[in-house]
C-alpha cells in the first residue's frame, strides 16, 4: 500500500466493537463513538478511550454531534446522553477521576446507518432511536429535568 488509507483498529487504541459514529471537531480531534468499546478520542498520535468505567453512561456510541454548550451529545443504548468536554480536559489532566456524563433516557439509540443525529437550523438536535426521534433542545436542558420527548409519529421537522 502507498500510505493513502491507512487502517486504525484496537491495535492503535481504537475502542473494541463495530464504528457507529465519527465526528472530528474543527481542531482536528477525532471522536469515534464504537459499538460496545465506548467514545476514542484521536488528538494527532495520542488515543485515549473512554467507558462506563471512566464515567461514560454507555459502552455504545451510535451518534456523536457537537453542542453549542460545548458538550458532546451521543446517544446509545442505553439513551440520549451529554458529556461536557470540560470534564473530559479534567479526566485526561488528571484532575477528575471520572468524567461526567448525564443521561436522557430517551430510548435506545438507532445507529449504524447515518445520519443517527441532526441538528435543526434553531439549533435543536434530534437523534434516531428505536421509538421514534428524541428531541434536544440544549439550551433549555440544565433547567429541565425530564427526558427529551420521543416522537414516534409524524414530527414536524424544522425548516
Amino acid at each position: 500500500m502507498d500510505g493513502s488509507l491507512r487502517r486504525l483498529g484496537g491495535e492503535e487504541g481504537l475502542g473494541s466493537g463495530a464504528v457507529r459514529a465519527i465526528h472530528i471537531d474543527p481542531d482536528g480531534v477525532a471522536w469515534v463513538g464504537t459499538y460496545g468499546g465506548g467514545l476514542t478520542r484521536i488528538d494527532e498520535a495520542k488515543v485515549d478511550r473512554f467507558g462506563r468505567s471512566e464515567g461514560l453512561c454507555d459502552h455504545v456510541v451510535s451518534a456523536i454531534i457537537p453542542g453549542d454548550d460545548g458538550a458532546l451529545w451521543m446517544n446509545g443504548n442505553r439513551g440520549v446522553f451529554r458529556v461536557q468536554r470540560v470534564s473530559i480536559e479534567g479526566f485526561l489532566a488528571g484532575d477528575r477521576s471520572r468524567i461526567g456524563c448525564r443521561l436522557f433516557e430517551s430510548g435506545e439509540g438507532n445507529g449504524g446507518v447515518q445520519p443517527a443525529v441532526a441538528r435543526g437550523p434553531d439549533g435543536r438536535l434530534y437523534f434516531a432511536t428505536i421509538a421514534g426521534v428524541a428531541e434536544v433542545d440544549p439550551p433549555r436542558i440544565a433547567a429541565a429535568s425530564a427526558p427529551p420527548p420521543n416522537r414516534s409519529s409524524q414530527p414536524t421537522w424544522p425548516g
